[in-house]
């Protein structure tokens, strides 16, 4: 369950730390560095990567924000509707009054 919650922000986190430090052009720069060998030519990369943190940065703090709702309702649901803990002992069995008497 952390993990998914880490995992959850991380994304946006990261575009909106880019943005808060102004790290577009280095951010695209590793992009591009980190991108596998092939045909495509260099501008094509740049522009993807370039692409990919505009959007990113657009779209991050709607992101975080939706995510964080999300795992409040998850909080609060777990909160409410979680399982009743199990018995150690076992239930006391009812006796029958008439049957105490005799």
């Amino acid at each position: 369950m952390i993990f998914l919650l880490v995992e959850s922000l991380g994304m946006p986190a990261f575009f909106l730390a880019v943005k808060h430090f102004d790290l577009e052009s280095e951010t695209e720069e590793r992009i591009v560095s980190m991108w596998p060998p092939s045909d495509l030519p260099l501008e094509d990369k740049r522009a993807v990567a370039d692409m990919l943190v505009t959007y990113g940065e657009l779209a991050a703090a709607q992101t975080l924000a939706y995510t964080a709702l999300a795992w409040i309702a998850v909080f609060i649901y777990w909160l409410f509707f979680k399982r009743a803990p199990r018995r150690t002992e076992p239930a006391p069995v009812p006796t029958d009054s008439l049957k105490a008497e005799r």
